[in-house]
């Protein structure tokens, strides 16, 4: 019997991509399973709206340490950069900083409106494209091979933000060296997200992930 991420896994939910893309957006880096796993559940239970999960997202300890010093006009910057790989237009970054500071709409309503302005054929397009895809690859492949329990913490998450941060708007870009993530004496070897030449992404090939 299938379990709950091996069922979304074969559907590349909507959710699954848009929460994958609210992780890029805060933390520069793919989701670990069990929190993509949570949001997804709170998502489609309607326990929670797109716009409420990525509020809250605001308030995790992980956004506190990445986040704790910075203004919003840093905040909304970091967003551009961790999605885009560049600093905000003067227009789309006045807007925005000005729209949050004033309380119009929230941080979480800024992000989602961010991520999703990125137009079909843009550099930022593509780039967030070809993050989404290595994000969804790597979490995927976490799951798949029973390694969820080597990606929860902030050390593996730094080491995969500065891999995630090589991926730009070329494919190629997608495949990319994972070095072995510290957790409690163990580790993930080696291996390249999205090659077909490696074992643990043909696994993942077997569930619909290309």
């Amino acid at each position: 019997k299938e379990n709950f991420f091996e069922q979304k896994t074969k559907s590349m939910s909507q959710s699954s991509e848009t929460l994958q893309k609210i992780y890029i957006a805060y933390f520069n880096r793919p989701a670990d399973v069990s929190g993509l796993k949570y949001w997804i559940e709170h998502l489609e239970s309607g326990k929670m709206s797109l716009a409420n999960i990525a509020l809250s997202f605001s308030d995790q300890v992980e956004y506190r340490k990445e986040y704790k010093d910075k203004n919003i006009k840093e905040v909304i910057s970091t967003l551009y950069k961790n999605l885009f790989n560049r600093d905000p237009d003067v227009s789309g970054f006045e807007y925005w900083v000005e729209q949050v500071e004033k309380g119009k709409v929230d941080l979480g309503v800024a992000a989602l409106s961010i991520l999703n302005g990125a137009q079909p054929g843009s550099e930022d397009f593509k780039i967030i494209s070809n993050k989404l895809k290595f994000s969804e690859n790597f979490t995927n492949n976490l799951a798949i091979n029973s390694f969820a329990d080597d990606y929860k913490n902030f050390d593996a998450f730094a080491i995969v933000r500065t891999v995630l941060s090589k991926v730009n708007a070329d494919p190629n870009s997608v495949f990319q060296l994972i070095p072995p993530l510290p957790s409690d004496g163990s580790s993930i070897p080696n291996f390249a997200v999205g090659s077909i030449t490696q074992p643990i992404t043909i696994l993942a090939a077997n569930f619909g992930i290309g």
